[in-house]
């Protein structure tokens, strides 16, 4: 046991072994009774160590009942005959009740003919050996679904099917009996992670059987590893989400149901997807909580109606989202796993963060971001304000003075390391790595507000907007060194101040309290073509550590621990070039005026008023 195994030799009697096992049991004796209890009280922690020992016992006693010879003869082999596969044994779980959508069942023709044909191909290149299959999701990615309809897959094309709900029910040291050779044989595991090192897997994924096809599924733990290593072909979360064709299998079903006009079907419909990033359970229960909850149809009889009610603290609150992050995101409280979400949503992300998060699955590699912003807000749902210091916003305050209150309070509590993102190269754009700084500064430090994330533009141009409501009731986009086009038919930038403008006096969002927060980390103020949107605009100058509205400095210092400019080494090159002219020029000047007077390209030259500054 010192040495991190147990030796057994092939002459070891079953009895003996079975001694040896009860003293194994006895010393550490780790139920799944003692995890989920644990799980109850929320001590993930607790719930982490308790697995790590329960699957170091299960080893344990795999290792004793490794000699399969003398286990078979004395009846601890597993019989595979109790596992056949009948769909009629289907049992209605808690979670997924017989009702609301029935038996409706997405198809998921895609994916399952991907894995047919990754069946193919290994059979093709290996001809001798077994095929196996390893998925691995979050909670609510679809994998039992999946797994039956594999079922129903295999059974058509003539296999023997065995279907197993849950790895930890197979504890015995191989098959009683040996697999059929003249018959094709389907193994699908359920919660592979509940018993990684069990024998029979191990012995079903390194054995010879070419009529042999394996498939497990698990749940990727933080800090769990096992023998799905040995699978032959791994598909992550990105291969189990929802595709266009699948959503539009759901839509149908719906305007089957008349829940509402075709239109705003189509249009919540598409917005969940992206939401939800195409997780199934949120997906689709959202799906279900607002076509057919007689309480929820209030909220959907116009798009902006529907989307302020989505990012609101009501909706928050509601049992089913509440369902969601209790089926799916309980790993958002264990402090290693939101540590590293952290430092990725921040963009100062260490070495091996993404691949931490590709292999629990809450990295989607194909967009190279987290698999969905509903994700992001789970994550961003466990800051809660400080018990002293948080502000509270006045009941009857006004709009401007809400929004105000919540930029400065934002910036004020921000830190060196929120800025950190702008010299790191990160998988995050900058730009989304100052405002989840921001929003995460918000939302410690204001009791009642309810800070979330909003969906990403449509030209994929980042995360940058924010809902906050409550009192305030309004919308906040942030930008990074926001910038205006000098000609009415120069192409929009992504930074561009007007285009921002633009999507909250069209109809693009549904706020008309809002504001723009530009992070401006070179000296220039950008201010809109229209002179008259001036106070939508608070532009946070850098250099000076001051806030602006408009053409006036509202906050200095705005940020309370300010970073030196010097600390911040990432800067455009045009930055550079424009501040190397700016010191020569002003060498022959001593002072400036605080706020120098507009420019013709719409930009405020905010100085220092200090050459020694400067």
């Amino acid at each position: 046991e010192q040495s991190g195994s147990i030796e057994i030799e092939q002459t070891v009697t079953f009895k003996a072994k079975m001694s040896e096992l009860d003293k194994i049991k006895s010393k550490i004796n780790i139920t799944e009774t003692d995890i989920a209890e644990a799980k109850e009280a929320k001590d993930f922690a607790r719930r982490d160590r308790l697995e790590a020992l329960l699957t170091e016992q299960q080893k344990k006693e795999n290792l004793l009942l490794a000699n399969q010879g003398s286990v078979s003869s004395a009846g601890g082999g597993i019989n595979l005959d109790t596992y056949l596969w009948k769909e009629a044994q289907k049992e209605e779980s808690e979670l997924f009740p017989l009702n609301g959508m029935g038996s409706y069942v997405l198809k998921r023709k895609r994916l399952l003919t991907d894995i047919m044909t990754e069946i193919k191909y290994q059979r093709e290149n290996a001809p001798t050996d077994s095929t196996s299959i390893y998925l691995g999701g979050i909670r609510g990615s679809g994998k039992t679904t999946l797994l039956q309809l594999l079922a129903r897959k295999f059974q058509s094309k003539g296999y023997l099917v065995y279907y197993i709900s849950s790895a930890n029910k197979i504890q015995g040291s191989g098959l009683s009996a040996p697999l059929p050779s003249n018959k094709k044989i389907a193994v699908l595991i359920d919660e592979v992670n509940t018993n990684p090192d069990s024998w029979l897997l191990t012995e079903l994924l390194k054995g010879k059987w070419p009529k042999l096809v394996t498939i497990g599924a698990a749940i990727p733990r933080f800090n769990r590893s096992g023998s799905t290593a040995q699978f032959r072909k791994r598909l992550g979360m990105a291969s189990l989400v929802l595709e266009d064709g699948d959503i539009q299998q759901l839509v149908e079903y719906w305007k089957d149901l008349n829940a509402t006009t075709p239109e705003l079907i189509e249009s919540i419909s598409s917005h969940l997807m992206k939401y939800c990033g195409g997780h199934i359970y949120p997906t689709v229960r959202f799906m279900e909580y607002f076509f057919t909850d007689e309480g929820a149809k209030n909220f959907i009889g116009s798009w902006h109606n529907f989307h302020k009610h989505f990012g609101s603290q009501e909706f928050a609150k509601s049992p089913v989202y509440e369902m969601v992050m209790m089926r799916c995101f309980d790993e958002v409280l264990e402090s290693e796993t939101a540590k590293t979400a952290d430092r990725v949503l921040g963009g100062i992300e260490q070495s091996g963060d993404i691949e931490t998060l590709l292999r629990i699955g809450w990295w989607n590699p194909v967009s190279r971001d987290f698999i969905s912003l509903l994700l992001v807000n789970a994550n961003l749902s466990r800051i809660s304000p400080t018990t002293s210091g948080a502000l509270s916003l006045p009941e009857n305050g006004g709009a401007q003075e809400y929004i105000e209150l919540i930029i400065i309070a934002g910036l004020n509590a921000m830190e060196a390391s929120d800025f950190q993102c702008l010299q790191t190269k990160s998988e995050v754009k900058v730009e989304d790595g100052i405002s989840f700084g921001w929003g995460s500064k918000v939302k410690a430090n204001i009791s009642n507000a309810f800070v979330s994330f909003q969906e990403r533009a449509s030209e994929g141009t980042g995360r940058v907007d924010f809902y906050i409501n409550g009192v305030a009731d309004c919308a906040i986009e942030v930008l990074l060194n926001a910038v205006r086009r000098k000609e009415k038919t120069a192409k929009f930038q992504s930074q561009d101040i007007d285009q921002h403008l633009l999507r909250f006096h069209g109809d693009k969002y549904a706020w008309s309290r809002f504001a723009l927060l530009n992070f401006a980390m070179t000296k220039e103020i950008v201010l809109p073509t229209d002179p008259a949107h001036n106070d939508k605009v608070y532009t946070y100058v850098h250099s000076t550590n001051t806030l602006y509205r408009g053409e006036k400095a509202i906050k200095a210092p705005a940020v309370r621990a300010f970073p030196c400019p010097e600390s911040i080494g990432r800067q455009t090159a045009k930055s550079k070039a424009r501040k190397a002219s700016e010191i020569t020029t002003k060498s022959s000047s001593s002072k400036k005026t605080k706020v120098e007077a507009k420019t013709d390209s719409g930009s405020v030259n905010a100085g220092s008023g200090d050459e020694k500054d400067e």
